[in-house]
């Protein structure tokens, strides 16, 4: 089973990778579809070969009425399953920061964590999202975990979230797969107008 992870920022300019990607991969994890749920429909209809799980950020917005007034809500996961594996995959969370599914023994986690900054309510939000990801791992007993997306900050030890993040690792005997020494760059994500770039998408695994 091959399993990779993409950042659509927005469906619209995501399709096209996303459509290649359902040719060559298993399972897509997703995250930033900007899709309210009246349009989650359009990722399903991405590949006739996938199942699709997905969750919108943007319920609050559309049910109160204030979309224009407010602008449009990033956000919004997706998981895509090849539909030889998806008749024996379980949905056990579906959530705006985190879907989970399981597959006979494999536990599928596609996160997309908060922004990283210093304040204490994202840490707060961040501990959060990590104990109630770590709440349905001990649920899921002797299962293999692939948890992967869009963590949202750097994988280095002088920042606060990645050093929970290993505290969490640490626990459930979970380890970062390193980037691939054949890949083209160290990154995943570049900003060519700033000429800034970063890793930040990552797979976590236990076998």
């Amino acid at each position: 089973m091959k399993i990779v992870s993409f950042n659509l920022h927005g469906f619209n300019q995501g399709k096209s990778l996303l459509t290649d990607l359902c040719e060559h991969y298993d399972v897509i994890f997703c995250q930033e579809h900007w899709l309210s749920p009246e349009f989650l429909y359009k990722i399903d209809a991405v590949s006739a070969d996938f199942a699709c799980f997905s969750k919108s950020s943007m319920e609050t917005a559309v049910t109160g009425g204030v979309l224009g007034l407010l602008g449009r809500p990033f956000g919004g996961i997706s998981v895509l399953i090849r539909n030889k594996y998806a008749s024996d995959a379980i949905l056990i969370a579906l959530e705006k920061r985190f879907i989970v599914i399981s597959i006979n023994n494999l536990l599928l986690i596609n996160v997309y964590l908060p922004n990283c900054d210093s304040t204490e309510e994202y840490k707060s939000n961040f501990l959060d999202k990590l104990c109630a990801v770590g709440e349905i791992i001990d649920q899921q007993q002797n299962a293999q975990v692939v948890l992967g997306g869009d963590f949202n900050f750097v994988f280095c030890e002088t920042n606060w979230s990645y050093r929970m993040l290993r505290e969490f690792c640490d626990e459930y005997k979970i380890s970062p797969t390193p980037l691939s020494s054949s890949s083209p760059t160290g990154y995943n994500y570049c900003q060519e107008t700033l000429q800034d770039d970063s890793l930040i998408d990552h797979f976590l695994c236990l076998c």
